[in-house]
């Protein structure tokens, strides 16, 4: 599962440590609380396929289109796994942006033997029914144990109305590297 690019909002305050607020993210869960991020990953060999519109591009027979779960295998997931983001920040090398403490907010984990997904802290998280928002505060850098800094809020009540033109902020991104599932 990768979600590329979700909007943030960079800044450094006055001891030049960094934040970032980012665009509000929602997940859809489950029964359970749970989100399936990724299901099924199926694999095709050309028989399943390939071949059938090989050879009517070569004049055989018109290919059914149809693909042929016989040439196809699900994989099954493993226990473990991780899932990384990063924020980067303006004018600085992808080789310094900021790893985002996804294990502050929920943990990676097989929902089935062919779905994986999240598990969330209901504490770190704000949940609606079936939609997760993830918080939209980071502190950004390490801490002093050395680990990536986590998120800082998942609720924020503001008393005053947001200003929407804020020059000491710099639009950024936020991109997931990747959720990278142990698969058999």
């Amino acid at each position: 599962m990768e979600t590329q690019h979700i909007p943030a909002m960079v800044s450094q305050d006055a001891n030049s440590a960094w934040f970032a607020r980012i665009a509000p993210t929602h997940f859809p869960t489950g029964p359970g609380g749970d989100a399936p991020l990724i299901h099924q990953v199926t694999a095709y060999s050309r028989k399943a396929l390939w071949n059938s519109v090989e050879t009517w591009f070569g004049g055989g027979a018109k290919a059914a289109g149809m693909v042929s779960p016989a040439a196809s295998a699900v994989h099954n997931f493993k226990p473990g796994g991780y899932a990384t983001w990063k924020i980067y920040l303006p004018g600085k090398k992808r080789d310094q942006a900021h790893d985002v403490d996804l294990a502050g907010i929920g943990v990676p984990k097989v929902l089935t033997n062919n779905t994986y997904g999240f598990s969330w802290y209901a504490s770190r998280v704000s949940i609606n029914k079936s939609l997760v928002t993830l918080p939209e505060y980071y502190r950004l850098g390490k801490d002093t144990k050395g680990k990536s800094a986590g998120p800082l809020l998942h609720r924020v009540m503001f008393l005053r109305k947001r200003v929407s033109s804020m020059p000491h902020f710099q639009r950024q991104s936020v991109t997931s590297s990747h959720t990278s599932p142990p698969m058999n």
